[in-house]
């Protein structure tokens, strides 16, 4: 879920959205003999059951509300032994009176749970928690309740009526503040100040704690934070068949991806009713009891380390996902090598892959090949490359090549911080004597943009009247596109927007145009699609934003319009 989602409208629909709580591809099971947990196959999660475990992990699940009581959930809340509830004082002077079971940011009080009869406008919390519950479980059945205990955050005001989470940046601060080792964001987007928040997730770093992001659900090459700040990892999702589902966001700051389709888990109408979710939220949900599952086996290990685990051991998608090769991460994580991975620094190099996009290259006595190719799927510009951990050893050598073509060679005092090596295939090679403690080279691709080909991000048009166009001129539009345009005219003023040229595929394709400058549900003026001329659309207010996106298959010849200032009122005219 991001703080902004769209429901699927008809084509050339005009229509004001009201909110929408749930998801329309969530359905709502109360008990189903064979569940599909396809979802949780797809990661190989190890049979954990009879490994001992120290300690215990925190999560913190930054959300809209969470029902207490489900079957699922309720052995996994995090009690503050240091509060006593109800007594109205801040009896462990952490700032939060009673916040026994977490706080609710939004409406400044210790109540967390869902504002009764709202179960279905809050259900997103639930099925986020559930979801990294029921990973863990899988893996170490119910005495996982033992070792993992969730920190509920609530984010969304009990009479919010529209589901955008303004505090969450505020929820964040306060699950750092609670010393959670891991901090769940099964969002984006909303108003990110720097000057504010900065230093919050500095904070975090240094505590290592480990933050998980959704990437978006936005069609987009890019992340929204919180999942685009380099300390937070971001998580893209695909389908059961492991192919991008069509609104994740995608782009080379993805970590790794995970199914965001049929992820079954708790729904908060009854304390045994269950959905299906989906998205980038399920994905993120996944990838965060994994996560919570490595750090429940070494407490001790880093953000860095966990998620290096799951990195290197990660499935490579990029051979199913030509068009976004180098864009969703390392890939699908595979938990059992990644806890294998994780049991001794010694052997790694066996987890290499040369087919995966990102990762790292381990070089320790252990290790038997000095060549190392790699060739991932889908165009790039070339590779990254930096050393992780100390490379001192004398009369060693590192060698990068673009091909077959040696392009440059380094001795440890020579080596840059970073490396770049053009080419869509590279090799790495080590000569000399290896140490007794391992380093990594490390790597991440840089991915060719075709998306960008014909327009990109956001142009803004401030005269009283224009032309705008896709931009591919004679040519077809790009594929997985997604650009923006913002009309601006004078104030009392509205904008008649009218099409002359107009093709796109249909029911896939789309032209948005959105009422002011953000792209939320209620500011919708129209969606359309498909050959035929849309009809004249003119704005109640001064301000217009249009949104083209379009998939990975089928382009059209695109589109043209005419706009310019109108005193004429709000409405909708047949085309000439």
């Amino acid at each position: 879920m991001n703080l902004f989602s769209y429901p699927v409208m008809t084509l050339f629909t005009i229509l004001s959205l009201n909110s929408v709580a749930q998801s329309s591809t969530d359905t709502v099971v109360t008990n189903e003999a064979k569940p599909d947990f396809r979802a949780y196959e797809m990661l190989h999660l190890p049979d954990l059951k009879n490994v001992p475990l120290t300690g215990v992990i925190k999560i913190a699940v930054v959300d809209d509300g969470f029902r207490l009581t489900h079957r699922t959930l309720k052995n996994y809340w995090y009690k503050n032994v240091n509060e006593i509830p109800g007594n109205g004082i801040d009896d462990d002077k952490n700032g939060y009176i009673d916040d026994v079971c977490g706080w609710d940011v939004a409406d400044n009080d210790p109540d967390v749970s869902i504002p009764f009869g709202r179960e279905a406008f809050f259900y997103h919390g639930t099925e986020v928690a559930g979801t990294l519950v029921m990973v863990a479980e899988r893996c170490f059945g119910t005495r996982a309740s033992e070792f993992i205990k969730i920190i509920p955050v609530k984010v969304l005001g009990d009479k919010s009526q529209k589901p955008y989470f303004e505090h969450g940046y505020d929820g964040i601060a306060y699950a750092i503040r609670q010393n959670a080792d891991i901090i769940v964001c099964a969002w984006s987007g909303g108003k990110y100040d720097p000057d504010k928040y900065n230093s919050l997730f500095e904070e975090a770093k240094r505590k290592g704690i480990t933050i998980l992001g959704s990437a978006g659900n936005f069609y987009s090459g890019h992340c929204d934070p919180p999942a685009s700040l380099n300390s937070v990892y971001a998580i893209a999702a695909v389908d059961t068949s492991l192919h991008k589902t069509t609104s994740s966001n995608y782009g080379d700051k993805i970590d790794l991806s995970a199914s965001g389709e049929l992820i079954y888990a708790p729904y908060p109408l009854k304390d045994n009713t269950y959905s299906y979710n989906d998205g980038t939220s399920g994905a993120v949900s996944l990838v965060a009891g994994c996560v919570t599952v490595l750090k429940a086996l070494n407490p001790k290990a880093s953000p860095d380390q966990l998620m290096d685990a799951l990195k290197n051991t990660a499935k490579p998608l990029d051979s199913l996902n030509l068009t976004y090769g180098g864009k969703l991460g390392a890939g699908l994580p595979d938990l059992n090598a990644a806890v294998n991975y994780l049991k001794t620094e010694s052997g790694r190099d066996v987890y290499f892959d040369s087919r995966r996009s990102k990762g790292d290259i381990c070089i320790d006595q252990s290790t038997t090949r000095s060549f190392w190719a790699i060739s991932p799927f889908g165009g790039f510009h070339g590779f990254n490359f930096s050393i992780k951990g100390e490379w001192n050893i004398s009369g060693s050598t590192i060698k990068f090549y673009s091909g077959d073509s040696l392009v440059s060679s380094y001795s440890p005092k020579s080596i840059p911080s970073t490396i770049f090596v053009k080419g869509n295939k590279v090799g790495v090679k080590y000569e000399g004597k290896k140490g007794a403690k391992p380093f990594y080279i490390s790597y991440s691709s840089s991915p060719i943009d075709s998306t960008t080909l014909y327009c990109s991000d956001i142009k803004y048009f401030d005269n009283p009247e224009g032309e705008i166009s896709d931009g591919s001129g004679p040519f077809d539009y790009a594929n997985n596109c997604a650009c923006k345009w913002q009309i601006t005219v004078p104030e009392g003023k509205h904008i008649k927007i009218q099409f002359d040229e107009f093709d796109t595929q249909a029911k896939t394709d789309f032209v948005w145009l959105f009422e002011g400058t953000k792209t939320l549900k209620e500011n919708t003026l129209a969606k359309f699609s498909g050959p035929s001329l849309p009809p004249i659309i003119i704005s109640a207010s001064n301000q217009v934003l249009i949104w083209f996106v379009t998939d990975s298959s089928i382009t059209g010849k695109g589109w043209h319009l005419k706009y310019k200032a109108t005193d004429e009122p709000q409405g909708v005219h047949p085309s000439n």
